[in-house]
């Protein structure tokens, strides 16, 4: 008979396939290609290190997503409302950007730890090799962040990609 043990934390992802990445380089993801390909960058990581919070840390991508337009159409909502005087909207508008970066950073230190146990566990990952796909993934989101912003001409896509 054996008895099946899991450390609570222990990673339980694959052992093959992509490698995931620091989520250091997914921060940077979302700073300079924009929160629509670092959010789903995030989630990929997730679910390939599969820690203790990958779900969360899905879930938190998605509300990254989706909490944009929310907010903006709150603060519209507000502006036509009266509420929001003058030019307080452009500033009321930094809840956007303080929304997905304070969420982003959520991410990045549920996965710092995550990603710390899969590198202990797996023993296998090549530092080099993750490193230059982060760099890489960074350099292509910050070049490709134009397109992908004006794919729809949506001021909701805009906002909610950005």
């Amino acid at each position: 008979m054996t008895v099946a043990y899991r450390i609570q934390d222990e990673p339980i992802g694959g052992r093959s396939g992509p490698p995931a990445l620091d989520p250091f380089w997914l921060l940077l993801v979302i700073m300079f290609g924009g929160a629509g390909l670092g959010a789903v960058a995030f989630a990929v990581n997730a679910w390939l290190l599969r820690g203790s919070t990958w779900t969360r840390e899905v879930g938190i991508a998605i509300a990254i997503l989706l909490g944009a337009p929310a907010i903006l159409f709150i603060l519209v909502t507000l502006r036509a409302g009266g509420l929001l005087p003058g030019s307080s909207l452009q500033y009321a508008m930094l809840l956007i950007v303080a929304w997905k970066l304070g969420l982003a950073y959520w991410i990045f230190f549920l996965q710092q730890t995550s990603h710390a146990l899969y590198r202990y566990f797996s023993g296998t990952e090549n530092p080099g090799r993750t490193a230059s796909a982060g760099a890489l993934l960074v350099v292509a989101g910050g070049y490709f962040r134009p397109e992908i912003v004006n794919a729809l001409d949506s001021p909701f896509w805009k906002i909610m990609v950005n």
